[in-house]
């Protein structure tokens, strides 16, 4: 038996009792019995309204239903109950009842199930729909029977539900529960539900997938046209309404039924669309998710200031999701630095240090560069010093030197192209810093110069690297810092000669003599493995083979250095594993200057033994020396 309102059909709550009201609309209510014929609900009278068999006394009605399965007809039931053994009755009785616990036992499950979902109409539904098929058979019993629940919270059941429940509309109910209750692992399978033939399955899953709670936690779908159409169709204008809304990312004008609404969820979502700053700053005080929402929501408002205390106390989440939130906005949040520098300072998480440090980045207050770079060899949080702070001035130029003598300097760091641009990084910066760094960031360095000559061709950076390729440095080094000037050079002239040649002019202009200049091209003629550099010895060929006359005078006044010179000619000319151009061009230069009395002798004995045994051309190249030195024929 059950009580139903005569005018809005609504069932009465448990312990009704005759004379009571509605309790939803304060109208007669009445008192309604199963017909045991068709088992659905007519008014206690006495004859069923839907079938018109006659309605038999509640206590008797697992008895009838007992008749009914064992053929007897509907008119013969009643009079039956009534010629029966009370015995046998009593027996019909406890078997149907066991069969209806059953049911009862489902019809709970749902109950339990239903107070966590917006519709609550399943539990009235799932039993009106099994009843009717009572008694079962033993097959039908088997497969309907409910497996043990654990003990425990809600979403223990509702997981137990979900796997074990025999019948499929439980399973799908338990389903959305699981993510009701924050099993976020859950959500791609509630989006299948979407699907379901049940259209109000589809709406509790819309209205699920579309809430704050699952879009806060698992981010939007794939499946957002799908999911607005569901929601369209949706009974719960309200709720569908301000769902929609979200999802259509125009906050400006919400239904007037998300306005009316009492339904405080509704009226949270409403001040996340709208960024209703008294209503999210509360919020912040209530659960993480709430938090979690509602920060990111004064975050793309720009109201970051109240996110200080959560960013100080919060949870590890609530500090990882807004701290992500704020990376995202790519906005200042100067009321925050103290607290995003302080957990940048104590994190242990990479990810989180380094978003904490992007975000004051947009924002940076005096002296923090030091202090940010110096958290931990983290890359990300010097692409952010580089590339979002900017860094001018003296501030530019303590961190690179600070990163130079942690030797950390690279040009391959994200943002370390940038600070060449606009005249952020003084010229001399290089030149300036060039000693106090080791052998490998000295050739980060030079293509640190190089950079700089992208955007300003200055004259003084690539003086500065002809003096390391022409200074006390290993080979690879003198070649890195060639490699900077060829590229920088080959983008105007592909020959790529640059500003140095072997002519006192050019010489004068780089190194300011040529009597300073004759020592550090012994010095580089003298070193093997210079020598085996590849951009490097045809940078040396060109600059041998094809030097000014008006050089020679200018070699020949320094006679000590130019002596030594001459040996370090002789010798590339006499190696036979050098660059064969490299030998030719040390060949020629030997014939311009080889005449001086005081290496006359020595330099002719040591060609004219080249004379015999070697290539061609490298005899041909001998005999032109000698012939120049001592004034004879040359040869073809």
């Amino acid at each position: 038996m059950r009580a139903i309102c005569e005018a809005c059909t609504q069932p009465q709550p448990t312990g009704w009792q005759a004379g009571d009201l509605c309790s939803h609309c304060g109208q007669a209510v009445r008192r309604e019995v199963r017909c045991f014929w068709c088992a659905k609900w007519t008014p206690a009278a006495k004859y069923c309204r839907s079938c018109g068999a006659e309605c038999v006394d509640e206590r008797q009605y697992g008895a009838a239903r007992m008749l009914k399965d064992a053929g007897t007809d509907r008119f013969t039931v009643p009079k039956m109950l009534r010629e029966l053994d009370p015995d046998q009755i009593d027996n019909f009785t406890r078997i149907y009842q066991r069969q209806a616990a059953m049911v009862a036992r489902h019809v709970d499950d749902v109950r339990l199930l239903e107070r966590h979902l917006y519709h609550h109409h399943w539990s009235g539904a799932l039993e009106d729909q099994l009843i009717p098929h009572l008694p079962w058979n033993d097959q039908a019993l088997t497969a309907a029977t409910p497996a043990s629940l654990p003990t425990g919270d809600d979403l223990i059941v509702a997981t137990a539900l979900h796997t074990t429940s025999p019948l499929p509309l439980i399973r799908d109910l338990a389903l959305l529960v699981r993510l009701h209750l924050h099993d976020w692992d859950t959500a791609r399978d509630v989006r299948s539900l979407l699907h379901h033939a049940d259209a109000l399955v589809r709406d509790e899953a819309a209205l699920l997938l579309a809430s704050w709670q699952v879009r806060c936690a698992c981010g939007p779908g794939n499946d957002e046209r799908g999911l607005a159409e569901v929601l369209k169709a949706s009974p719960l204008k309200a709720e569908a309404a301000v769902r929609l809304a979200a999802m259509s990312r125009t906050p400006t004008d919400l239904p007037p039924e998300v306005q009316a609404s009492s339904d405080p969820e509704v009226r949270f979502h409403a001040a996340l669309i709208t960024g209703e700053q008294h209503r999210l700053v509360a919020a912040l005080a209530e659960s993480d998710l709430h938090a979690i929402a509602a920060g990111r929501a004064l975050i793309r408002e720009g109201h970051t200031a109240p996110l200080e205390h959560l960013l100080r106390d919060g949870s590890a989440e609530i500090k990882a999701e807004l701290i992500a939130a704020l990376a995202s906005a790519r906005k200042p949040a100067p009321a925050l630095n103290v607290v995003l520098i302080d957990i940048a300072e104590h994190t242990n998480d990479e990810r989180l240090r380094e978003r904490a440090a992007r975000v004051v980045c947009h924002a940076l207050p005096p002296g923090a560069a030091l202090r940010l770079a110096r958290i931990a060899d983290d890359r990300g949080i010097i692409q952010a010093l580089l590339q979002i702070a900017k860094l001018t001035g003296d501030d530019l130029v303590d961190l690179l030197a600070y990163l130079i003598d942690e030797h950390r300097f690279r040009m391959s760091q994200f943002g370390m192209s940038d600070v060449t641009k606009d005249g952020r990084l003084p010229t001399a910066f290089v030149p300036r810093h060039f000693a106090r760094a080791d052998h490998n960031t000295r050739k980060e360095l030079c293509r640190l110069a190089e950079e700089q000559l992208t955007q300003h061709a200055a004259e003084e950076l690539q003086g500065f690297l002809y003096h390391v390729v022409y200074g006390d440095h290993p080979g690879d080094l003198r070649a890195t810092a060639w490699s900077c000037l060829y590229r920088h050079y080959r983008r105007d002239d592909p020959r790529a000669e640059g500003i140095l040649k072997l002519e006192p002019i050019s010489i004068t202009r780089v190194f300011n003599s040529v009597a300073a200049f004759i020592p550090r091209l012994t010095a580089v003629l003298s070193d093997h493995a210079t020598l085996k550099e590849v951009l490097l010895y045809d940078h040396l060929a060109r600059l041998l083979g094809y030097h000014d006359d008006a050089v020679v005078p200018a070699l020949l006044a320094e006679e000590g250095d130019t002596h030594a010179l001459v040996r370090a000619l002789l010798t590339v000319f006499e190696t036979a594993d050098y660059y064969a151009f490299l030998r030719t061009g040390a060949g020629k230069l030997l014939g311009a200057i080889g005449n001086h009395p005081r290496w006359r002798d020595e330099v002719l004995t040591r060609l004219g033994a080249r004379l015999t045994g070697e290539n061609f051309d490298f005899v041909q190249c001998a005999k032109r020396a000698i012939a120049t030195i001592t004034g004879g024929p040359k040869p073809p």
